[in-house]
């Protein structure tokens, strides 16, 4: 793949439409964001993601997370560490001064992009991988799905979506249950992925409002997306009327089995 370099990383970030700063150094980054508390004390900034690149020493890390906690209070702050050291114990080391995950360079794009999902969407360190196992590799086989995709978070808009169009899909995007069943109404698509949990109508509810309205000949499959792995989430997945259940961050290999499934028409 593409080796990640400052531009691209921009210009990565800013397609989930993050607003990007780069600093030379951590006081820079700091005066920056003290600059910015009233807007994320008023909610204008709520998620805030510090990379660290080469070259920053742990103590600069630890005293800037340490002089951050107060933004913590009212934003999501997350802090992770790109570099090209090979020590044995740095995730250890990493925890402990307050990151929430580091990733070794040479990195390819594809590998920080999911990295960078896993960082914003799981509460545990990431220790980030510069090479994707086989088992995630995708294949040459491109699988022709018309796909409606209803996810209220943009970075999770982004990854899904991206994973999907990689698999050969079109896939069209909205932020709510009843958009959802809306679209659908309107577009005869060949599946919906579909949040669990969105504002106005969540995903269980937008799917049993569809399984009352479908005609029992033209069952849609409904594929769930949930970030709560948790023992009994799937039977309340399947109860709502769901087909299949894919746990975020989203695996490759589970998703391209599922989307081979739909493809050859074995969910019923």
């Amino acid at each position: 793949g593409q080796p990640l370099g400052r531009t691209i990383m921009q210009e990565m970030l800013e397609q989930w439409q993050a607003q990007v700063q780069f600093f030379p150094d951590t006081d820079k980054a700091k005066d920056f964001l003290f600059d910015k508390k009233t807007d994320i004390k008023n909610n204008f900034i709520k998620d805030v993601l510090i990379i660290f690149c080469e070259n920053i020493s742990d103590n600069s890390i630890k005293s800037l997370l340490e002089d951050l906690k107060v933004i913590q209070k009212k934003a999501v702050l997350k802090a992770v560490v790109i570099n090209n050291k090979s020590e044995t114990g740095l995730a250890e080391r990493y925890q402990t001064i307050g990151l929430n995950g580091f990733i070794k360079k040479p990195v390819t794009i594809s590998v920080f992009k999911n990295f960078i999902y896993q960082i914003l969407t799981c509460k545990h360190f990431i220790e980030g991988r510069s090479r994707i196992s086989e088992d995630e590799i995708s294949t040459d086989k491109k699988i022709h799905l018309k796909i409606l995709l209803a996810e209220d978070n943009k970075v999770n808009q982004m990854v899904a979506k991206t994973l999907l169009q990689k698999a050969g899909c079109e896939v069209d995007v909205v932020e709510n249950g009843q958009q959802a069943v809306k679209a659908w109404q309107k577009t005869p698509y060949q599946a919906v992925f579909m949040d669990c949990q969105m504002p106005v109508m969540d995903g269980y509810e937008a799917t049993e409002t569809i399984r009352e309205i479908e005609d029992e000949q033209q069952h849609i499959p409904i594929v769930a997306l949930t970030a709560n792995a948790m023992d009994g989430e799937a039977e309340i997945c399947y109860s709502s009327g769901m087909d299949r259940f894919l746990v975020k961050p989203i695996n490759i290999a589970h998703l391209t089995a599922v989307l081979e499934e739909i493809s050859d028409h074995k969910i019923e």
